[in-house]
């Protein structure tokens, strides 16, 4: 894995940095799913490239409660 370092104010919070975090993520995402092909097979390729990214990154998904 190729490694970005970005620079962000001293004064961004810890939730900041993760939405920043969670941006780079999707574009990384986009970026990898521009070369899907129909076949199930590539999706999934492309879904374990993005879980690799996302563990590298440290980033932990949380789901959301439930409305009831």
């Amino acid at each position: 894995m190729q490694e970005i370092i970005l620079k962000c104010p001293d004064d961004f919070t810890k939730e900041q940095m993760s939405f920043i975090k969670l941006s780079a993520l999707s574009q990384i995402s986009a970026e990898i799913r521009k070369t899907l092909a129909i076949p199930q097979a590539d999706i999934d390729a492309c879904d374990v490239k993005v879980a690799e990214v996302k563990e590298a990154m440290g980033i932990v998904e949380v789901e959301e409660p439930k409305k009831e």
